[in-house]
């Protein structure tokens, strides 16, 4: 007698690429978004990276948010599709080899995995940079002033990282989906809170529509040094 589950592994296609569905589907929804989340991590770069865009660019930068939103989104489009298509590991490179040739499969693992060497890199620099700030003890190696304190105590914080992240994986899935949806529920409830907090103590700046005072014009100078020319023309 043929089941329901008899007919959705006959249906997922797998059978056209070699592959026997065994996997155990134990992942929740929100489990499976927060892997994403994680992966990507789209909080933490627009926290670290807001002040250089709004520096730079100013209220403007803000444009830049809508127009980068509709190029992922058709990313995220054609990224399902694909998935849909070809449901096999692998992503990239598999696509890539179906849909080009076995070069450019081999050339998109490549650069997946030099992908995943940098970002890890990141993620050991930034654990070095913010872990000895809330607490001196990550600072395993000297007190951070030596000439190789900062470098040899990133190496063993993303040593301890690595580790850690591979006996949570080797261990089963379910613990990995536990710690990780804890932490991305975290930060979704952290990154409400800090716009709240930020929204309620929002302070405008006053527009000046008298002449500069003397003061302001020392002020002025002060800041922009001897050798520059003042921000306004001279009183008359």
């Amino acid at each position: 007698m043929t089941t329901q589950r008899d007919i959705a592994v006959g249906d997922s296609g797998l059978g056209d690429f070699g592959y026997k569905e065994s996997l155990d589907r134990s992942l929740g929804k929100f489990a499976s978004f927060a892997a994403g989340v994680s992966y990507i991590s789209i909080l933490t770069g627009t926290f670290q990276l807001f002040y250089f865009g709004f520096g730079n660019a100013g209220p403007a930068y803000l444009w830049s948010w809508p127009m980068v939103f509709i190029g992922q989104l058709a990313v995220a489009l054609c990224f399902m599709e694909l998935a849909a298509k070809y449901p096999v590991a692998g992503s990239v490179y598999n696509w890539a080899k179906i849909l080009g040739s076995r070069i450019v499969g081999w050339t998109s693992g490549w650069l997946m995995l030099t992908a995943s060497i940098v970002t890890l890199s990141a993620v050991v620099l930034a654990l070095q940079l913010n872990l000895p700030r809330i607490w001196s003890g990550f600072q395993i190696v000297g007190d951070g002033t030596g000439e190789y304190d900062f470098a040899t105590n990133a190496v063993i914080l993303g040593t301890v990282m690595i580790a850690f992240t591979t006996f949570v994986n080797a261990y089963g899935v379910r613990l990995m989906a536990r710690i990780n949806s804890a932490g991305v529920f975290i930060e979704l409830i952290a990154a409400v809170l800090i716009a709240v907090i930020l929204a309620a103590n929002i302070t405008r700046a006053l527009r000046c529509s008298s002449p500069p005072t003397d003061t302001a014009r020392a002020r002025a100078a002060a800041i922009s040094g001897p050798s520059s020319s003042p921000p306004w023309p001279p009183a008359t």
